[in-house]
């Protein structure tokens, strides 16, 4: 009987276990070429909220012989952020320091970066509708005020022989998905020359009764609407996001 050679199992393992490999590659598919791409995070909700342009449109209202002059810078609730967008030159060369824009000189100026100060700076566009795009900054918060201090000077009502310059405003919250916000009239504050007229606000402080500014004085204390009040000057002031 013919005899046959002797296989030794480690010579059996050696044939099957080459096989049982290259079975179980074919059995599991090549992964989707989309696995193999490196992710892409997402973006945060911080990321997509980050501090958009803000358009300011002005529109003049009533004018007269005398020019307008203004301040816009925007600040938040707690004071940790302040940046200025525009400051007329006009308010920096001297002729008009301590008597207009006494609210922002007061109160916003020694705060303020020097050099953003300058880099701010420019003409006045007087008795004129003007656009103007706010940068905001890397520091921006979602919430913060936007803040605009008008004044003309030589402008008398029945209260101060000159009329205090007006503080206008709008609250913005970027996560809100507003796309527009008016400035409204928060008060006014007294020039250094006036400020023992009308209530006797002294010269730095805001004071919010605007009826000071709108009505004539009478015996009862407001009269009807004065057609020369210093609000007058604004037709409106918008701010649309970008």
């Amino acid at each position: 009987m013919k005899s046959f050679p002797r296989i030794k199992p480690r010579a059996i393992l050696a044939w099957i276990i080459p096989i049982a490999l290259s079975l179980f590659m074919a059995s599991c598919p090549d992964p989707a070429p989309e696995a193999l791409k490196p992710l892409t995070p997402l973006p945060s909700p911080e990321a997509e909220a980050e501090a958009p342009s803000l358009q300011l449109n002005f529109s003049m209202g009533s004018q007269t012989t005398y020019k307008n002059i203004y301040v816009i810078w925007a600040q938040d609730g707690s004071g940790a952020y302040l940046q200025n967008f525009r400051v007329c030159k006009r308010l920096l060369d001297g002729s008009l320091t301590g008597v207009a824009l006494p609210y922002w000189k007061t109160n916003v100026y020694p705060q303020s970066n020097q050099a953003e100060i300058d880099a701010v700076s420019a003409a006045t566009v007087a008795n004129a509708d003007f656009s103007l795009v706010l940068e905001l900054g890397e520091d921006a918060p979602l919430i913060f005020s936007v803040y605009m201090e008008i004044d003309r000077s030589f402008d008398p009502n029945d209260w101060f022989t000159d009329q205090p310059a007006i503080l206008y405003a709008a609250d913005i919250d970027l996560s809100s998905g507003a796309s527009s916000y008016q400035l409204t009239p928060r008060g006014w504050t007294a020039n250094q020359a006036t400020a023992s007229q009308g209530p006797g606000t002294a010269s730095g402080n805001l004071n919010p009764e605007m009826r000071y500014i709108s009505h004539h004085e009478s015996s009862g204390g407001f009269g009807v609407e004065d057609p020369q009040r210093a609000t007058a000057m604004v037709a409106s002031i918008i701010l649309k996001l970008e």
